[in-house]
């Protein structure tokens, strides 16, 4: 049992049910590295808005597997399963959230996803075209869920990433391009988590 603030734990339970209705899992454990621990530092897991989400599990085994330090080494159709579903599960974790860190932020996120409301408290996030951490992780996504391997993870959101993000949400019914709204943002993520 962790420590979370009531807002953010709203979140946490949004994410959970679309994981449930876009992924299909429905997970009773997740694993983590914590919330929040008395008389830890000033980062926001002490305040009770982040938590480090390693695994999904539902009936003792795992459903997904945040943990890249541990299969990115896996054969080569084994890590295109993996990396879809967890890009997928980024994606939902991006819906709800601002602040992802995924292990493309850096080598301290290859074993969890890192999530908070710290920042942006509850304002629904959109896409900040200067945050490295959500482009990369849109670019990933472009690469590892829409097979769009023209995208490079670069963190910035060049004219290659738009045209693809462009029409991934054409594809998806989504409206306009995805720097434009938060609603472009959200239907962007959803269809995300929904392509297999």
């Amino acid at each position: 049992t962790y420590y979370v603030t009531r807002p953010f734990g709203v979140r946490l339970d949004r994410w959970l049910a679309l994981h449930r209705k876009h992924i299909g899992q429905a997970p009773d454990e997740i694993c983590s590295y914590g919330a929040w621990v008395r008389g830890s530092s000033t980062s926001w897991h002490s305040s009770g808005e982040a938590i480090d989400i390693a695994r999904l599990r539902s009936g003792g085994r795992d459903l997904t597997s945040l943990r890249h330090d541990q299969w990115r080494d896996a054969p080569a159709t084994e890590l295109r399963r993996r990396l879809s579903l967890y890009w997928r599960t980024a994606a939902g974790l991006h819906h709800e959230f601002a602040d992802v860190l995924t292990y493309l932020f850096d080598g301290a996120h290859a074993n969890h996803v890192h999530v908070d409301i710290g920042r942006f408290g509850p304002e629904q996030p959109r896409l900040i075209r200067r945050s490295n951490a959500q482009v990369q992780a849109v670019q990933a996504m472009c690469r590892h869920v829409w097979g769009r391997t023209d995208v490079e993870t670069t963190g910035e959101f060049d004219d290659v990433t738009r045209d693809a993000t462009t029409r991934i949400l054409e594809q998806a019914g989504g409206p306009g391009e995805l720097a434009d709204s938060r609603e472009a943002w959200q239907a962007f993520m959803v269809a995300t988590m929904r392509h297999t």
